[in-house]
């Protein structure tokens, strides 16, 4: 005996939707809480290369031995290539130059917390209350900063505008560069 019930209902159909969506959605802020702490690390690794001016300081070959030595004391880690770590320099010059996002006290770094981009060697990671679109930073995969490093050549606000348009419309890699590339911006 057959003991599949097929419901021919409305509003049950429109709940059965409702929660896959929802699943969906607590997919992708799952992996987003994941991809944070790995974006707020690359923002930290970028500022202390750039403040430190470890370049100036260890030479123009320190990029590629802090990779080697990083990749060597923790082999289980990825994203430690030098051309990663180029991306997080990229990374932080990008948005430590938007006049939104200023120096603040130390605190630490957790979604109770205010969040301020604090540009101190050391510091933490947070953005300010009042530039909540700024915290959309942390919510967009570390691929699609990538992307976005790429295409915006330095351009902070276009940046910011792809990193909102993400976090509300659920762009792929795909569909970003699709935007990107279609002068939506403009």
């Amino acid at each position: 005996m057959d003991k599949n019930i097929t419901i021919i209902d409305k509003d049950y159909s429109q709940w059965v939707k409702e929660l896959v969506t929802r699943y969906r959605q607590s997919q992708i802020k799952a992996a987003i809480q994941v991809n944070s702490g790995q974006l707020r690390f690359n923002w930290l690794l970028g500022r202390d290369i750039v403040e430190m001016k470890v370049e100036e300081r260890w030479g123009e070959g320190v990029i590629e031995q802090l990779s080697k030595d990083l990749k060597k004391e923790m082999p289980q880690v990825e994203g430690l290539s030098v051309t990663n770590l180029r991306y997080c320099i990229r990374f932080y010059l990008l948005y430590s130059q938007t006049s939104e996002i200023h120096p603040q006290v130390e605190g630490a770094f957790d979604r109770e917390i205010v969040y301020t981009i604090h540009p101190q060697v050391g510091g933490e990671l947070q953005l300010p209350e009042s530039q909540l679109q700024l915290s959309n930073i942390l919510n967009v995969p570390w691929g699609h900063h990538k992307l976005i490093l790429d295409k915006v050549k330095g351009d902070v606000d276009k940046a910011l505008f792809f990193v909102n348009q993400i976090v509300e419309n659920g762009w792929s890699r795909a569909m970003l560069l699709n935007w990107i590339d279609t002068g939506l911006y403009k």
